[in-house]
């Protein structure tokens, strides 16, 4: 004797093999591109961090630099969803450290461009870098966008020194432009970033 769930089988299979068939749902996930790193960049921005104002040191400091698709019409609109899936990447850097100052080095071209969706060559470009300060288990994030439409020399970033005051208490602030929006604005640390070519 077939047990219910066999009776059922049949009915409830019927709408997902429809929809598979009409593209609308898949079986697995679809993958993204392959991303290949470019053997030969040549394109280097420097940008350095200052930290000014903090109470005490800073432990570590990281950089990452984060890559997106510019042309988006090379990226696919998915089946149900209707909108492009924008890929991104993102390098960790060498962080140099001298003092209350950090230099790192991203490199523009470090991505190979591909035909990634058959829908044309899509460009990589270096969209932000990324410093995090970390004070125990505080971490103090600050970016700048170095090329492309919002592109910007310099940034400055306020932190709270309250915050700085409780390291054991786990968070990651990425900062404000203003530190009028602080309640003691004046109690308060900032890092700049700047970013330096060639």
């Amino acid at each position: 004797m077939k047990t219910l769930h066999e009776r059922l089988k049949p009915f409830y299979m019927a709408p997902v093999a429809f929809l598979i068939a009409a593209g609308l749902l898949t079986t697995c996930q679809q993958s993204g591109p392959t991303i290949r790193r470019n053997p030969d960049p040549r394109k280097p921005i420097s940008v350095e961090a200052a930290i000014t104002g903090a109470p005490g040191p800073i432990d570590t400091m990281r950089a990452t630099a984060h890559y997106q698709i510019e042309n988006v019409m090379c990226v696919p609109v998915t089946g149900i969803e209707g909108v492009r899936k924008y890929q991104d990447y993102d390098v960790g850097l060498q962080v140099i450290r001298t003092g209350d100052r950090f230099q790192t080095t991203a490199m523009e071209d470090a991505l190979l461009d591909g035909d990634f969706y058959r829908q044309g060559v899509c460009h990589w470009e270096l969209s932000i870098v990324t410093f995090i300060a970390q004070h125990g288990s505080r971490k103090y994030s600050a970016s700048i966008s170095p090329v492309g439409k919002y592109a910007k020399q310099t940034t400055r970033s306020y932190y709270s020194n309250e915050s700085y005051r409780h390291p054991d208490a786990p968070a990651l602030e990425s900062g404000l432009y203003d530190k009028a929006n602080y309640g003691n604005p004046e109690d308060t640390f900032h890092i700049d970033l700047l970013v330096k070519r060639p």
